[in-house]
C-alpha cells in the first residue's frame, strides 16, 4: 500500500483532516429533553412501536424488577410510555406482560405517569390481546381516558369517535354488523377505521372477521373473494383456520363454482387437497364439517373434469353414464385423482377455468398404454377402484392388495391396469339399459357394504314414471322380456371374448353373429376394450356380420390407428370388406384364417 502511495504521491492524513474539518456546535442536554418533549407532545410518532430492542430492555427491566422497585425503575413519562407498548412484547418461552398477574402493576405504572401518548400503547396491547382473559382490563383502561380526553390529536379523537367498536366486550360484532349493513368490505377495516398497516395481524380483526361471516346467509362471489382477501391481509394463520372453516359451512355443500371459487383457489393453494397424506397436519383446527364440504366440492370437480373433459376428448362414447355413476356415489368417496398424460393440456388448452384447475390440483402422470388414455383414481370404503379415458374396464383393487400407492407422482399403466391383483373388473357395455352400473352397484353393496346416494340413471332420459297414464295421446314403449334377455347375454358374452382358449371365445363369436345387428353396439365398445385380443375378436366378428353392421364402420377406421399391429391390421382388413362389399355375404373361413394365422406372429387370442 505504501508503494501505491509514493507512485501516486498520495499524502492523505486522517488525523490532520480530521483537526480541519468545521466542529458541530454543542447542544446542551437540557436543550435535548425539550426537543424531546416536543416531539412527545406534538409530534406525529407516537403512536408507532418503538424500535424491537427499545421494547426488550424495558421488558427484561419489568419482568426483574422486584414490585416494590418499580416506581423508582419506571419513574419517567418516557420509561412508561414504553412499558405501555412493551405490553404485548413476546420472547420465545415467555409470558408476555399482558398475560401476567402482574398486569395491573403495569397499568398503575401507566396510570401514575399517565400522558396521552401512553395510551396508543395500551390500546395497540388491546386490539392485539382481544380475546386473551385480562382484555378486560385492558378495555377499560382505553375507555376511561378516551371518555376524559379533551385534547386536539386527530389520531386520539378518530379513535375516541369510534369507542364504541373497541372498548366493550360485543365491540368486535357492533363493528362487523356495522360493515355489513353499510355493504364496507371486510378488506378494507383497517382504511375504514384509519389505522396502519401494523395491526393487521392483530386478534381483535380476526374477531371482527368470525362476526362478519356468520352475519352472512347468502355468500355471493364479491364475497367471499373479499373474506379471502382479508384472509390474506390479516396473515394469522389460527384466525384464517376459524375464519374459511366458517365460510365453508356457510357456503355448503352444493354452492355454486364460481361463488366458491375464491376460498377453493386459496385453500388449495394454502392447505392443499385435504385428501392426500398428511392432510391431517395442514388441515389442522379445520372444523369435520368444513373438510367434508371442501371435500365434496373438489370430488366432484375432479369426477367432471375427468370425465366431461378428457375422457370426452379421448372419444370416450359413454363417458356420461360413468359419471353419473360415481356421482351417485360421491359422499363415500374419500379421495379421487386424476392420472394424466404429459400432453394432456392440448385437450384445453383454450379453456381457461378447466386450465386453472388443472394447474391447481397438479395431478399425478401417466406412463405406458396408448397416447389416448388417462387414469382416474377412486378410493371409496376399504377398495380403490381405476377408471380410464376410454371405455376400458374399471379395476376394482382391495386397498391391502394394491399395487401401488396413492401419493404416487408418476404411474405406470401397468401398475394401475394389473389383472392379477385386480379383486374385480367391471366392462362398461350396454351403458344405456343400465346393465354394468346394476351389476356394479350390487357388488359394491356386497362387497363393501355401501349404497348409492342417488340415481344413477341419466336426467334426460324419460323413465316410465315421468309419463302421465291418464293422456291417450301419450305412447308407451315398454321393452320386452326377450330384448332384454338378449341385452343381458350380449354383455355375458361380450366377457367372453377374453377367454385364452380358442374354443371358447369363437363358441361366444358365433352366438353374437346369431344375434346379428342388435349386438353391434356392445361390439363397437369392445373395440375400446384395453385387451388387444378383445378389441382384435370383436373386430372379428363384426366382419362376420356384414350388412348387419355399418354403423360400425367409423369405429373400425379409428383402429387403424390401434397401436397394436395386428389389431390395426385386422382392422384394415375388414374395413375394405365392409365398406367395399357392404350388402353382399363374407366367408367366414377367410376372416378365421386372417383373425389367426398361427401363434408364432402374434401374442395368444
Amino acid at each position: 500500500m505504501e508503494n501505491a502511495k509514493k507512485i501516486l504521491d498520495f499524502n492523505f492524513n486522517a488525523n490532520a483532516f480530521a483537526r480541519r474539518a468545521p466542529q458541530s456546535p454543542q447542544i446542551s442536554q437540557q436543550t435535548l429533553n425539550t426537543l424531546s418533549e416536543i416531539i412527545e407532545k406534538h409530534g406525529d410518532t407516537e403512536h408507532k412501536p418503538p424500535e424491537r430492542e427499545n421494547m426488550h430492555q424495558i421488558y427484561r427491566l419489568f419482568v426483574n424488577t422486584p414490585p416494590n422497585r418499580f416506581p423508582t425503575e419506571f419513574d419517567t413519562s418516557k420509561r412508561v410510555r414504553q412499558l405501555a407498548w412493551a405490553l404485548t412484547y413476546s420472547e420465545t418461552g415467555r409470558q408476555r406482560i399482558v398475560d401476567m398477574p402482574e398486569l395491573p402493576d403495569a397499568l398503575g405504572l401507566i396510570e401514575n405517569r399517565f400522558r396521552i401518548s401512553a395510551l396508543f400503547g395500551v390500546f395497540n396491547a388491546l386490539l392485539e390481546a382481544w380475546d386473551t382473559p385480562n382484555a378486560g382490563m385492558l378495555r377499560e383502561f382505553v375507555k376511561k381516558h378516551l371518555s376524559d380526553y379533551d385534547g386536539s390529536r386527530k389520531f386520539v379523537q378518530k379513535i375516541k369517535a369510534n369507542m364504541a367498536w373497541y372498548c366493550e366486550e360485543d365491540s368486535a360484532m357492533s363493528l362487523a354488523r356495522t360493515l355489513s349493513n353499510s355493504q364496507k368490505k371486510l378488506s378494507d377495516v383497517w382504511s375504514f377505521l384509519e389505522l396502519p398497516d401494523y395491526t393487521h395481524r392483530y386478534r381483535y380483526f380476526g374477531e371482527v372477521a368470525k362476526a362478519y361471516v356468520s352475519l352472512n346467509s347468502q355468500p355471493s362471489h364479491a364475497y367471499v373473494a373479499d373474506v379471502v382477501d382479508f384472509v390474506e391481509k390479516h396473515n394469522d394463520d389460527a384466525t384464517s383456520r376459524a375464519i374459511l372453516s366458517k365460510l365453508i359451512e356457510e357456503l355448503g355443500h352444493e354452492a355454486a363454482e364460481h361463488v366458491r371459487q375464491p376460498v377453493q383457489s386459496y385453500v388449495l393453494r394454502e392447505w392443499q387437497d385435504p385428501r392426500l397424506t398428511g392432510a391431517d397436519v395442514r388441515w389442522r383446527s379445520v372444523s369435520n364439517e368444513a373438510k367434508q364440504i371442501f371435500t365434496r366440492w373438489i370430488t366432484k370437480e375432479d369426477l367432471r373434469f375427468f370425465f366431461d373433459v378428457v375422457a370426452k376428448s379421448c372419444n370416450d362414447p359413454k363417458f356420461e353414464y360413468r359419471k353419473k355413476f360415481w356421482e351417485a356415489y360421491l359422499e363415500h368417496i374419500s379421495f379421487c385423482r386424476p392420472v394424466l398424460r404429459k400432453n394432456v393440456e392440448r385437450l384445453f388448452r383454450d379453456d381457461r377455468q378447466v386450465l386453472q384447475y388443472y394447474l391447481e390440483r397438479r395431478p399425478a402422470r401417466l406412463t405406458g398404454g396408448s397416447s389416448n388414455q388417462h387414469a382416474f383414481i377412486i378410493q371409496m370404503g376399504s377398495h380403490t377402484f381405476v377408471e380410464f379415458s376410454t371405455a376400458a374396464a374399471c379395476y376394482v383393487y382391495a386397498d391391502t392388495e394394491r399395487p401401488f400407492r396413492l401419493d404416487y407422482s408418476t404411474y405406470h399403466m401397468d401398475g394401475l391396469r394389473s389383472q392379477p391383483w385386480a379383486e374385480h373388473r367391471v366392462r362398461h357395455f350396454n351403458s344405456e339399459n343400465y346393465q354394468w352400473q346394476d351389476r356394479f352397484a350390487s357388488w359394491i353393496k356386497s362387497n363393501l357394504g355401501i349404497e348409492p346416494l342417488r340415481n344413477y340413471r341419466l336426467e334426460t332420459e324419460n323413465s316410465i314414471d315421468d309419463v302421465e297414464v291418464n293422456d291417450p295421446h301419450q305412447e308407451i314403449w315398454v321393452a320386452p322380456a326377450e330384448a332384454e334377455n338378449a341385452t343381458d347375454d350380449i354383455a355375458k358374452l361380450i366377457l367372453d371374448l377374453e377367454a385364452k382358449g380358442r374354443g371358447s371365445w369363437l363358441k361366444a363369436a358365433n352366438a353374437l353373429v346369431d344375434i346379428g345387428k342388435p349386438a353391434v353396439p356392445a361390439l363397437i365398445e369392445a373395440l375400446h376394450d384395453e385387451e388387444p385380443r378383445v378389441r382384435h375378436r370383436a373386430i372379428y366378428i363384426l366382419g362376420q356380420l356384414g350388412q348387419a353392421a355399418p354403423a360400425a364402420i367409423p369405429a373400425l377406421r379409428e383402429r387403424l390407428h390401434d397401436p397394436v399391429e395386428y389389431v390395426s391390421q385386422q382392422a384394415s382388413n375388414v374395413l375394405n370388406r365392409l365398406e367395399i362389399f357392404h350388402g353382399s355375404e363374407m366367408l367366414q373361413n377367410d376372416l378365421l384364417e386372417e383373425l389367426d394365422p398361427g401363434e408364432d406372429s402374434r401374442p395368444l387370442l
